[in-house]
C-alpha cells in the first residue's frame, strides 16, 4: 500500500503536503501531538506489515520498542476502513484491560469507524467467555446447571478457599496438606494429558503429584468431583479454556460459527498464550479464521502459567504462518539494545533508534546489605546528573519478594486468614502508598466476605468477592463503609498491639457496621504462634526507607517505556530464585535460554536512556574479578558503594 493510498484512507486527504503543520487532514491533530507526520513515520517493515492481506495468517515477530502497538493500530483502523461484511468481523485479542484500552486508542486515533461491533476489541479471556464460553458451554458441561434456566457461568479463583467450596471436594483424602481436595484447586492440562494443582504452594503441589502417581482412583475422583462443580455452574479460569477448546474440537457446526463471526483473530502479546488457548485457535483456524500472532517470544514470562514458548513456534510451524520482522528498537538507544540482546544470546541484529543522551548508559552499581538506601540515593544522583526524571524512571525487581526487602516489608504468604486480611488492608493504607490501593481494596473485600458472607455464593478477585444474591452497587457500599470505619478508628489504625489485643479491637469496630444489620462477625482464628507477635511485625522489618522512585515487579513493568531503570538483584542465590539473582540473568549452559533470562531481557528492555543493576556484593563472598570482566563485557561501568 502506498503512502498516498494509505494517506487516502486514513487521513482522508489525497494531495501532498510537505509540511505535516499546514496539514487539515483527519490525523492532523494527532500529528501535532506528536510532532511528525504518523504516515510518513512508519518504516518500510512497519509498512510491509500494514499492506499484508488481512486473510493471511501472520507471525509479526516484534522487539522490543519496536512500535507494534502503533503498527497494529494502524493495521486495524485500514483493515476497519475496507471491511466489506455488516455481521462478521475482526477479534483484536490482548490479555490485560490496560493492553485492551491502549489498543481502542490506538485504533480510534487513526480510523473514522467505529471499533465495536462488528469487530471485538478486548482480552482474549472476555472474548472466549463471551463468544464461545458463556454461550455454548452448557451443552457439555453442566447439564443446564441441573435444569436451571441461569446457563451462565461463575468463575472461582483456583485459589479460593470458601466455604460454599466444601460442597465440591473429593471423596477421599490425599496428603496433610491437601486433604479433601477442592473442584477449583486443579484442572487437567491439555499437553500433560493429566489433572494438575492449580495453587502456588509448592508442597501441596508436590504431594498432589505424589499422590496422582501412586493413587488409581484418585483421577476417577477428581473427574467426579470436577464434573459435580460444573453442573453447579462454577468454573476456573482453566476449566473454562479446556471446555472451550473441546466443546470447539468435537462441534465443528459451532467452530465453524465462531470462525464465519470471526474470519479473523489477532492476538497481541502472543507470547503470553497457554497450550489450551493455543488448541482453541488451531480448531478456528483449521475452520477457515486466519490468525495473525504478534509480539516476542523471547518475552514469554509465565512459566508459571505452563506456558512454553515452543509451543508458539511448533503453531507457528505447523500452520505455516508467514514470518515478519520488526527489528528496529525506537525506545532504547544502542548501548541498552546490546546490552539487552547478549542476556538472550541472539544473533537477530537489532537497531536501538533512540539518540544517546546520557554519558553513562549502563552502570553496574555494586551494594551490600546494609546499603539498600544508598543503593537508591546513588541511582537517584545518576539519574540527576544525566538529567533523567525520578517520575519517569522505576526500580524493577524479580517478584515483590525483593520489593518487599527493599520497602523494609515482610512478605505475607500461607493461607488465608480473616484476621491478618484486615491488617494488611490497614497496613496498606496507612503506610504505604497509593499505588498499593488495588491491592489494599481487593485484600479488604475477601475480608469481608469471609467475616460477613462466609458461606455465600461470590464472585472471585475481578469482581472483588462479592457475594452472588448482592448487587456490584450494594458491595462497593459495603466495601466502602467498612474502609470508613477502619481508618477513622485511631484503636484499630493502631497496629502496635499484639494480635491477641488487636482482634478484639476489630471485632468491636465490625460489630455495628449498619449496612450489614443481619449478619454476625466470623473473624475465625488468629494464625498459630502469632498470638502474642505485634501486629506491625507481620508486615514491617522496622527499617525505614526513603524511596523517592516507584518499584515495579518485571510482570507489572511489562510494556511499559521507562527513560531510566534499575534493576535489582536478590541479595543472596538460592535454588528457587528463578531470575531473582542478577547471575541468573548473565550466566548460560547448554540448556539455552532459560524463563530467568526472558525476565531479564523484559527488564532491561524497559530502559530508553539508562540501564543501571543493583549488584549485591556481600563481603563473604565478594565478586571476583571475572564476575566484574563479566560486566564490563557487556558496556556496564562499575560503581562501587563506599562503606561509611
Amino acid at each position: 500500500m502506498s503512502v498516498e493510498v494509505l494517506r487516502k484512507l486514513l487521513c482522508q486527504k489525497s494531495d501532498d503536503v510537505t509540511n505535516f503543520l499546514e496539514c487539515d487532514g483527519k490525523l492532523c491533530g494527532k500529528c501535532q501531538h506528536d510532532g511528525y507526520c504518523n504516515i510518513l513515520h512508519l518504516s518500510e517493515k512497519q509498512h510491509a506489515y500494514i499492506d499484508v492481506d488481512i486473510r493471511s495468517s501472520i507471525y509479526l515477530k516484534a522487539c522490543p520498542g519496536s512500535g507494534k502497538t502503533e503498527v497494529l493500530g494502524v493495521k486495524c483502523a485500514v483493515e476497519f476502513e475496507r471491511w466489506p461484511a455488516a455481521t462478521s468481523g475482526i477479534a483484536v485479542l490482548t490479555f490485560t484491560n490496560s493492553a485492551e484500552d491502549e489498543m481502542k486508542s490506538r485504533i480510534s486515533s487513526y480510523s473514522s469507524k467505529s471499533v465495536s461491533y462488528p469487530h471485538y476489541i478486548g482480552t482474549f479471556t472476555s472474548w472466549l467467555h463471551g463468544y464461545i464460553a458463556n454461550p455454548f458451554l452448557y451443552k457439555i458441561a453442566h447439564n443446564g446447571c441441573d435444569g436451571k434456566a441461569d446457563t451462565s457461568l461463575r468463575i472461582v479463583d483456583s485459589d479460593c478457599g470458601s466455604e460454599f467450596l466444601n460442597a465440591f471436594k473429593t471423596k477421599y483424602s490425599y496428603g496433610q496438606q491437601l486433604h479433601n481436595i477442592p473442584g477449583n484447586a486443579y484442572h487437567w492440562n491439555i499437553k500433560a494429558q493429566k489433572f494438575i494443582f492449580s495453587g502456588n504452594d509448592r508442597g501441596a503441589v508436590s504431594e498432589f503429584d505424589n499422590a496422582y502417581s501412586s493413587r488409581n482412583y484418585m483421577e476417577d475422583d477428581l473427574c467426579k468431583t470436577k464434573k459435580k462443580l460444573w453442573k453447579s455452574g462454577f468454573f476456573t479460569y482453566e476449566d473454562v479454556d479446556y471446555l472451550a477448546y473441546r466443546l470447539l474440537l468435537i462441534n465443528s457446526d459451532i467452530a465453524d460459527l465462531v470462525s464465519k463471526r470471526f474470519p479473523v483473530v489477532i492476538v497481541d502479546e502472543c507470547q503470553d498464550l497457554s497450550y489450551a488457548q493455543l488448541q482453541i485457535l488451531q480448531v478456528l483456524h483449521q475452520h477457515g479464521t486466519a490468525i495473525h500472532l504478534i509480539g516476542d517470544l523471547n518475552q514469554a514470562i509465565y512459566e508459571f502459567r505452563q506456558i512454553d514458548i515452543n509451543d508458539t513456534l511448533e503453531f507457528i510451524s505447523n500452520n505455516d504462518l508467514l514470518e515478519m520482522i520488526l527489528d528496529e528498537n525506537y525506545r532504547s538507544n544502542q548501548k541498552i539494545v546490546d546490552a539487552s540482546i547478549k542476556i538472550i544470546q541472539s544473533q537477530s541484529p537489532i537497531v536501538g533508534k533512540r539518540e544517546l543522551i546520557v554519558s553513562r548508559p549502563l552502570i553496574a552499581i555494586f551494594y551490600k546489605k546494609n546499603q539498600v538506601q544508598k543503593l537508591i540515593n546513588c541511582y537517584s544522583n545518576i539519574l540527576n546528573e544525566e538529567g533523567l526524571l525520578l517520575n519517569e524512571s522505576r526500580i524493577i525487581v524479580r517478584n515483590n519478594s525483593v520489593k518487599n526487602k527493599i520497602l523494609g516489608k515482610k512478605a505475607t504468604t500461607g493461607t488465608i486468614n480473616t484476621i491478618e486480611d484486615f491488617a494488611h488492608f490497614v497496613y496498606l493504607r496507612k503506610y504505604d502508598s497509593l499505588e498499593c490501593f488495588r491491592d489494599s481494596t481487593r485484600l479488604l473485600a475477601r475480608a469481608i466476605q469471609r467475616a460477613f458472607f462466609a458461606n455465600e455464593v461470590h464472585g472471585n478477585s475481578n469482581n472483588l468477592y462479592k457475594p452472588e444474591r448482592l448487587e456490584s452497587a450494594e458491595w462497593n457500599a459495603i466495601i466502602v463503609s467498612v474502609q470508613k470505619k477502619l481508618i477513622a478508628d485511631s484503636a484499630v489504625t493502631d497496629l502496635n498491639k499484639t494480635w491477641s489485643a488487636w482482634k478484639k479491637t476489630l471485632a468491636s469496630c465490625l460489630e455495628n457496621i449498619d449496612i450489614i444489620p443481619s449478619h454476625t462477625v466470623e473473624l475465625k482464628s488468629i494464625r498459630r504462634g502469632m498470638t502474642d507477635e505485634k501486629v506491625i511485625d507481620t508486615f514491617s522489618n522496622s527499617i525505614d526507607h526513603d524511596i523517592s522512585i516507584t518499584i515495579e515487579t518485571i510482570h507489572g513493568c511489562k510494556g511499559m517505556s521507562l527513560d531510566s531503570v534499575l534493576f535489582v538483584s536478590s541479595y543472596t542465590k538460592s535454588a528457587s530464585s528463578s531470575g531473582a539473582h542478577w547471575r541468573d540473568w548473565f550466566q548460560h549452559n547448554e540448556t539455552g535460554i532459560s524463563e530467568a533470562h526472558r525476565l531479564a531481557y523484559v527488564a532491561f528492555s524497559r530502559a530508553k536512556h539508562l540501564l543501571a543493576l543493583g549488584i549485591p556484593n556481600p563481603p563473604s563472598a565478594p565478586l571476583s574479578e571475572a564476575d566484574k570482566q563479566m560486566l564490563t563485557d557487556c558496556g556496564f561501568e562499575i560503581v562501587e558503594i563506599a562503606e561509611d
